[in-house]
C-alpha cells in the first residue's frame, strides 16, 4: 500500500475515534473535558490508537521503528527538557516587554498559583517551593500521557510515513493535521481560546505548524518518540507559567497567545539557520526508513 493511503486510513481513524468522542461528550451535556472523563481519554488516545492499528496492518517486521519507540537515551533528550523552559522564559519576557501586562512580585506569583489550584497559602516563598514539586510531578506525567496518547501518532506513525519527504515538508504537515485534531476541543470546550473559539480554529494549526519543526528536530536527533513526548509534555507543564508570572494575562497575550508564539518562532528560526549554515545538521530524511 502505498504511504499517501497509509496516511489517509490513520488520519482517518484518529479523526473518527477522536472526534466521535468529544461530539457524544458535548451531545451528551459536557461542557468540560474533566467531567467529560473517558471519552476525552478516547479522544487524547486516539491518533496512539490509529497508529497502533495501522502498524500492526501495514507495517509487518518493523513495528517497534515504525512507532519510533526506540527508549536509548541519549543528549538530545536532554535538550528535550530544557528548550521548553527556554521557550516559557522567552514567552514570559516577550509578554512582559510588549503587552500591558508586567512581571509579576512572589507574592503575586504564589496568589495566583494558589487560586488556579483553589488552595491556600501562608508563606510564598514556601509556597513557591513546594509547588516546583508539582511542576516536576506534571513534567512527568504530561511526558508519559504525550508520548504514549499524541505522540505515538504524530511523531511516532506518521513521521515514519512522512519524514522522507524532507524535514520542512514533514514538519509543516504534520503539525498542520495535528493542530486540526484539536478543533473539537477549541470550539467545543474552549480549549486555549474560551472567549474566541473561530479565532481558535485558525490559530492553533499555525501555532502548532510553527511547533512541529522542533520536534521533528527532537524526533530525529533523539532517535525517538520519547524525545518528542519530553519536550511535548514539559511544555505542558511549564508553559503555563505565563499565565502566573505577568499580571492578568488576557487574549491575545495567555498561554497559547503571542508570546508563546514569538518564543517557539525563535526556536524554528534557529533550527532555520542552521540548516542553512550547517546543513548537516538536519538531516534530510532519507535515511529515516
Amino acid at each position: 500500500m502505498s504511504v499517501a493511503n497509509k496516511a489517509m486510513i490513520f488520519i482517518a481513524l484518529t479523526v473518527s475515534i477522536g472526534w466521535t468522542a468529544l461530539i457524544i461528550a458535548w451531545i451528551t451535556g459536557h461542557r468540560d473535558l474533566v467531567s467529560a472523563g473517558i471519552l476525552a481519554l478516547v479522544y487524547g488516545l486516539s491518533p496512539a490508537a490509529a497508529a497502533l492499528v495501522c502498524t500492526f496492518v501495514f507495517e509487518g517486521g518493523q513495528k517497534m521503528k515504525a512507532l519510533g519507540m526506540r527508549f536509548r537515551p541519549n543528549w538530545w533528550w536532554l535538550w528535550a527538557l530544557l528548550i521548553p523552559v527556554g521557550i516559557t522564559t522567552l514567552s514570559i519576557a516577550v509578554t512582559a516587554s510588549f503587552s500591558r501586562h508586567h512581571l509579576q512580585g512572589i507574592d503575586d506569583v504564589a496568589r495566583q498559583l494558589a487560586d488556579m489550584r483553589h488552595e491556600a497559602y501562608s508563606e510564598p516563598q514556601s509556597y513557591l517551593i513546594r509547588s516546583a514539586g508539582y511542576v516536576a510531578l506534571a513534567i512527568v506525567s504530561n511526558t508519559l500521557f504525550s508520548t504514549l496518547t499524541e505522540e505515538l501518532g504524530w511523531r511516532g506513525y506518521l513521521h515514519f510515513l512522512w519524514r522522507p519527504f524532507g524535514f520542512w515538508r514533514a514538519s509543516f504537515a504534520i503539525g498542520l493535521v495535528w493542530g486540526i485534531w484539536h478543533w473539537p476541543m477549541i470550539y467545543l470546550f474552549g480549549l486555549n481560546y474560551p472567549d474566541h473559539r473561530l479565532l481558535g480554529l485558525a490559530l492553533f494549526p499555525v501555532f502548532a505548524m510553527v511547533e512541529a519543526p522542533i520536534l521533528t528536530l527532537l524526533r530525529d536527533r533523539g532517535q525517538s518518540v520519547w524525545a518528542a513526548g519530553i519536550f511535548h509534555g514539559t511544555l505542558n507543564a511549564v508553559l503555563i507559567l505565563t499565565m502566573v508570572m505577568v499580571a492578568a494575562p488576557e487574549f491575545p497575550w495567555d498561554a497559547t497567545g503571542l508570546g508563546s508564539l514569538a518564543a517557539v518562532a525563535v526556536g524554528t528560526a534557529i533550527i532555520a539557520i542552521a540548516r542553512r549554515t550547517a546543513p548537516g545538521w538536519v538531516a534530510d530524511g532519507r535515511e529515516m526508513r
